[in-house]
């Protein structure tokens, strides 16, 4: 039976996204904060976001730190070793995102950017 994983947070990006060049395309990375709950009961789980190609370029240059984000795609929950101690890490391989606001250290005007698979580059936004 076939099965497919999708899943959509909203949170914030946990630090300076960081971007680098593989053998076929450019990944940008970054830590996104996702909180439940309120009061007492309020949590935070981290994720990591992975974004491909193109978009990575524009999630590095529009999210920093403090950004509030949209993203959504494959979510998958990884095991590793550290100094011989098992650890768990939640990642999403991102297909689309959508800046909500621009941080505080950001002097662009507010307002919500979307970039993903079907997205266009922002400069090819062009109503003709």
């Amino acid at each position: 039976m076939p099965s497919h994983a999708h899943a959509t947070l909203v949170g914030h990006v946990g630090g300076d996204v960081t971007l680098r060049d593989t053998a076929k395309s450019k990944v940008a990375s970054f830590s996104l904060a996702v909180n439940t709950g309120w009061g007492d009961k309020k949590t935070t789980t981290w994720w990591r976001v992975s974004i491909w190609g193109p978009p990575a370029e524009w999630a590095q240059r529009d999210l920093s730190k403090g950004s509030a984000v949209m993203v959504a795609g494959e979510p998958a929950e990884r095991e590793y070793i550290h100094n011989g101690e098992e650890r768990k890490t939640l990642e999403i391989s991102c297909r689309e995102f959508v800046a909500i606001g621009k941080s505080e250290a950001s002097t662009a005007d507010q307002g919500a950017d979307s970039y993903g698979d079907r997205a266009s580059s922002p400069a090819d936004d062009v109503p003709f």
